[in-house]
């Protein structure tokens, strides 16, 4: 119990005792006109000490009770805070290696492309021609030859929208516009026959990438994190019991961090039916 919250409950004490003593007063006033009527009446007096007793047993039970339901509500709110870190960092620990190497921790510049060549009939082209051209001028970047099978790689290739050219004699030469990640570049089919096929790969509009999924996951981890530590500090606001509205918000933010997916939230939620019960014991709510 705070120092603010001891002095108004001193304060309301006060008042309750003073209200008490003047309606002893005069009921003492009143006894002794009736003892002037009738000596040896007592019973007035006793009535009149009780309900100072009563009230002051009642308001002791109030406050306790409030105070208790906030720290369970508080305890409630901070296990299911404490479940929403833990979830935080398994998202965060799923594939350490990935997530040294995404994008929202390091800005990768180039990367190495690699993929495969095949004819109409599904067998790997072998000594297929693979040019990596510059889409501005039509400069040869980089050049290379596919393997027995099929298999070719562009070493750092800068990431932007480029151009692939796979060509062999008696093929049809295919060009290829795409942007290089690390996943690689779909198989190239190259088709019997002369003259040149344009492609424009957009298998970035089609799915996901290896570094576009690990740094969704980074996101959300991080995300499960924040809220989870918004929802410890909600535990805290709801022992200290100042702001009811305050502790409700930042209560009804730590769901967010979804510990063990349900179990977490379902605890906050129990905790946040409790502070509703002992909203009558927040500092703002007793000032109204």
């Amino acid at each position: 119990m705070t120092d603010d919250k001891s002095n108004k409950l001193a304060a309301l004490r006060e008042r309750v005792r003073a209200k008490v003593a003047d309606s002893r007063l005069k009921s003492m006033r009143r006894e002794k006109a009736l003892e002037e009527e009738n000596d040896g009446d007592d019973d007035v007096i006793e009535i009149m000490v009780e309900p100072r007793k009563l009230l002051h047993t009642n308001l002791d039970f109030e406050v306790d009770e409030t105070y208790h339901l906030r720290k369970i509500a508080s305890t409630l709110i901070l296990i299911g805070s404490i479940l929403g870190m833990v979830t935080g960092g398994l998202i965060l620990q799923g594939n350490p290696s990935d997530l040294l190497t995404s994008p929202l921790f390091s800005n990768s510049e180039s990367v190495d492309v690699h993929g495969f060549i095949i004819d109409e009939s599904g067998e790997f082209v072998i000594n297929a021609t693979i040019q990596l051209i510059e889409l501005s001028d039509d400069a040869v970047i980089q050049e290379t030859m596919s393997d027995e099978n099929g298999r070719f790689l562009l070493d750092g290739v800068i990431v932007k929208r480029s151009l692939i050219r796979v060509s062999k004699e008696g093929h049809i030469t295919v060009e290829r516009t795409f942007v290089p990640q690390e996943i690689g570049v779909d198989a190239i089919t190259l088709n019997s026959g002369e003259g040149i096929r344009e492609e424009d790969d957009d298998s970035l509009t089609q799915g996901w990438s290896l570094e576009a999924a690990v740094s969704l996951s980074t996101i959300i981890g991080l995300f499960t994190l924040g809220t989870s530590l918004i929802g410890v500090h909600a535990s805290i606001e709801a022992v200290r019991g100042k702001r009811y509205r305050r502790t409700q918000y930042l209560a009804g933010i730590g769901i967010f961090s979804r510990g063990l997916i349900v179990f977490g939230p379902i605890l906050i939620l129990c905790g946040m039916g409790l502070l509703i019960l002992s909203r009558d014991g927040f500092d703002d709510r007793m000032d109204n």
